[in-house]
């Protein structure tokens, strides 16, 4: 199977997820859509019978009024919605935040106002967004060396020094890889 070939089976397979949803609570919410063919994420709503007012820097953990059966491999990111947080300073307290695929309870979500003024959360306003994503699940080893990178052990180092040091890396792994020009092209 060509590269091509499999990653549009991919492709295919992660568009016929299925996610399902059940409406929990006293306020019932719309069941989250894509907005749009190229939209990324479905909006979550504020599952609540009256307004929260959120003083700058005040943090509320909102219900969505739903749970959700994500498939195994698969979780939930919930994400801030851009146009509450470019327009009033609202966001997801721990962007994105995890829904794992064996919670079955009802979502909340956390938001903070990080703007200077008050700003009101409207009962069913849409205050976050959900996206899924594959995950892969790790076995972690304990081990006396770790491989070198780039960066090493430091704190961020200077663009220079980075440079520098792909630089060194590339001359290093072109020294011991033999390249054919002609099916790589002449760099």
């Amino acid at each position: 199977m060509s590269h091509v070939a499999h990653w549009m089976v991919i492709m295919k397979f992660e568009s016929n997820l299925c996610i399902r949803i059940k409406r929990v609570g006293p306020v019932e919410v719309a069941i989250p859509r894509y907005q749009s063919d190229g939209a990324a994420g479905m909006d979550l709503e504020a599952a609540i019978k009256e307004p929260i007012a959120l003083a700058p820097l005040e943090r509320a953990i909102v219900p969505t009024g739903l749970a959700i059966a994500i498939p195994r491999g698969w979780e939930g990111q919930v994400r801030p919605r851009s146009g509450l947080a470019a327009k009033h300073g609202v966001t997801v307290i721990n962007s994105p935040g995890t829904i794992d695929s064996d919670y079955r309870g009802q979502v909340h979500v956390p938001l903070v106002n990080l703007s200077n003024a008050p700003v009101t959360i409207e009962p069913r306003q849409r205050i976050a967004q959900i996206v899924f994503a594959r995950h892969g699940v790790a076995t972690v080893e304990e081990a006396d060396d770790l491989d070198e990178t780039v960066r090493g052990d430091g704190a961020p180092i200077p663009h220079e020094e980075v440079m520098r040091r792909i630089a060194a890396r590339a001359e290093a792994e072109r020294a011991h890889i033999p390249h054919d020009d002609a099916k790589c092209g002449a760099v």
